[in-house]
């Protein structure tokens, strides 16, 4: 797991979230260092 994902898992756990949803875009881009097509659906981790 890359230390950015550690970084949005830290934040779920500070605000008592449980999952965070994510559409292909520069945000995605950010946490997987991935190009995806904007026909992608959504990805959603869940914090366990």
């Amino acid at each position: 797991m890359n230390t950015r994902f550690k970084k949005i898992y830290k934040v779920l756990e500070n605000n008592n979230l449980d999952a965070i949803a994510l559409i292909p875009g520069s945000n995605f881009k950010y946490l997987t260092d991935g190009s995806f097509p904007l026909m992608e659906r959504p990805y959603i981790a869940h914090n366990y």
